[in-house]
């Protein structure tokens, strides 16, 4: 692995370590309420997650999610990772939570910055 593969992905890992040490800490990074405020929006994961990316040849293909809490069994993750390119990809949250990957419709070339986002939703 070249110098600058290697600093792009001590980069890569320190953004989404830092997202995911900020989502475990409490931080709000999705809203309360739908709409006009007239519902609230229950958490299915009070303690957050911890979102890691897999390289293949210098670009990410797949996402693993671990630390799911058992109240989201069933529902449906959503991944979508921008970079130069955007590829997003859905899986199942497994019965009791745990752990899930999401493999990415496309593979999106590691770049300075990368932008990963998740979703659990569902019943």
């Amino acid at each position: 692995m070249s110098w600058t593969s290697r600093i792009v992905c001590i980069a890569l890992a320190t953004t989404v370590i830092g997202s995911a040490v900020a989502l475990a800490a409490g931080s709000q990074l999705h809203s309360q309420t739908i709409g006009s405020g007239a519902a609230a929006v229950a958490r299915c994961d009070t303690d957050g997650v911890v979102l890691g990316v897999n390289l293949s040849g210098g670009s990410i293909v797949s996402t693993t999610v671990t630390g799911i809490a058992p109240g989201c069994a069933g529902r449906t993750a959503s991944i979508t990772v921008s970079g130069t390119t955007t590829s997003s990809g859905t899986g199942a949250v497994p019965a009791g939570g745990g752990s899930l990957t999401v493999l990415l419709a496309a593979a999106v070339p590691v770049v300075q910055s990368i932008r990963v986002d998740l979703a659990i939703s569902g019943p």
